[in-house]
């Protein structure tokens, strides 16, 4: 169930607490707005449909790149290239956190 707070500077905190999931908090600047996203939030949480982004959210694309050219690149055959690639491609879309991309999967 959504607890919704009002802030000492006017602003709303709405918290979700669910058995089975981690607690969920987010902050609006209306009323309606956090009764809108926790109605949202708890349908999504009753139909299995939830996506937390929040490690996404601080996790940057070139984070990614380097693990994935450190662990994963040295097993391919051409890895030398493949880490290549990697570090071009953090020089340009590095320093973009992975939640702002967003892909279907089809």
């Amino acid at each position: 169930m959504a607890h919704i707070q009002q802030r000492p500077s006017g602003s709303f905190r709405v918290e979700i607490r669910r058995r089975g999931f981690k607690s969920l908090s987010k902050t609006f600047k209306t009323r309606k707005a956090a009764q809108e996203w926790a109605r949202k939030t708890e349908s999504e949480l009753e139909r299995s449909v939830y996506l937390d982004l929040s490690e996404a959210q601080s996790t940057l694309f070139s984070a990614i790149l380097t693990r994935y050219s450190e662990e994963i690149a040295p097993t391919h055959k051409g890895y030398r290239q493949e880490q290549s690639r990697c570090r071009v491609v953090s020089k340009g879309l590095g320093k973009h956190f992975l939640a702002n991309y967003q892909y279907t999967i089809r």
